[in-house]
């Protein structure tokens, strides 16, 4: 895909597909995953971070819608939209503020970058979009995912930090500036 204002090599959609397909597998039920209520406890979100913080806030946007309509599609739900932005949300704001914040430490870049992602997309976007679709209440809801994204955020942090020093060791990955 080129031009003028989005360039993406192959070697990019082959790395980002592989992040939606993880996406999928760490995210539905399938690998270390548990869904209760309102409340999914996985790390199916670290693929969609490491899209935006790897190859920018647009192609983390479209990992993250990309692996929910996917995910959708082979569990047989129907997509929510608002939970559908919220994934592209998480890999956009990721992606974006590793961008914007370039003048700090790699360590804080990367959790701010997870941060910034959780808070817009899961915490808000998808909170918004679960309770107008199943009438959650709101106020519970936001309160238990807050504590729920605190903590997933923490871990998605470290993993995160440890799996981009392994790609920048290979030569997979050099952070822009």
């Amino acid at each position: 895909m080129k031009d003028k204002n989005f360039n993406v090599k192959t070697e990019s959609l082959a790395m980002m597909a592989i992040c939606v397909a993880l996406a999928i597998l760490f995210g539905n039920g399938r690998v270390l995953s548990l869904t209760i209520g309102p409340f999914r406890i996985s790390i199916g979100n670290l693929p969609i971070v490491l899209a935006g913080i790897m190859f920018g806030p647009a192609c983390g946007a479209m990992a993250g819608v990309a692996a929910d309509l996917l995910s959708c599609a082979l569990v047989g739900y129907v997509p929510i939209p608002l939970v559908t932005v919220g994934a592209g949300c998480v890999g956009g704001m990721a992606g974006l503020t590793y961008r914007k914040v370039a003048q700090f430490e790699e360590s804080l870049r990367v959790s701010l970058a997870v941060t910034s992602g959780h808070v817009v997309g899961s915490m808000i976007v998808k909170t918004v979009g679960l309770v107008l679709t199943f009438g959650y209440p709101l106020i519970p809801t936001l309160i238990g995912r807050i504590v729920e994204y605190a903590l997933i955020g923490a871990i998605e942090c470290v993993l995160a930090i440890v799996i981009l020093k392994g790609l920048r060791r290979a030569g997979l990955f050099r952070p822009p500036r």
